[in-house]
C-alpha cells in the first residue's frame, strides 16, 4: 500500500482507525492521523474530524522539527509532546513504523 503510494488507499486505512472501540467508546478523543515518508514529509492524513479545527498544517509542527533532526538509531525512538491549537491541548505522538 504504502510502497505503491496509493494515497486514497491509505487515507481510507487512517480514516477506518476511527471507528474502533478504543475510539468510538471513548478511551482516546482520537483528532488526526498523519502519514511521513522517511524524510518526514508528509503522505497523507486522515480526514478532518469536529476534535480538530480545519488547518492547513500538521497539529504540533514543531514534534516533527524534533523528530526530523534526529540522526541514526534514535529515529525509530518513539516521540511524543503536548502543543495547543486554538487553545486547546493536544498529545501528538510519533511513531516510526518499519526500520531506517
Amino acid at each position: 500500500m504504502f510502497t505503491r503510494k496509493d494515497i486514497s488507499l491509505i487515507e481510507y486505512e487512517l480514516d477506518n482507525q476511527f471507528h474502533q472501540h478504543v475510539v468510538t467508546g471513548g478511551a482516546v478523543n482520537l483528532a488526526r492521523i498523519y502519514v511521513y515518508d522517511l524524510d518526514l514529509t508528509l503522505v497523507a492524513q486522515s480526514s478532518t474530524t469536529a476534535a480538530l479545527p480545519e488547518t492547513s498544517t500538521v497539529v504540533c509542527p514543531s514534534l516533527r522539527e524534533t523528530a526530523r533532526r534526529r540522526e541514526g538509531v534514535a529515529r525509530l525512538q518513539t516521540i511524543a509532546d503536548l502543543c495547543t491549537v486554538n487553545n486547546q491541548p493536544y498529545y501528538s505522538v510519533i511513531v516510526s513504523i518499519g526500520g531506517l
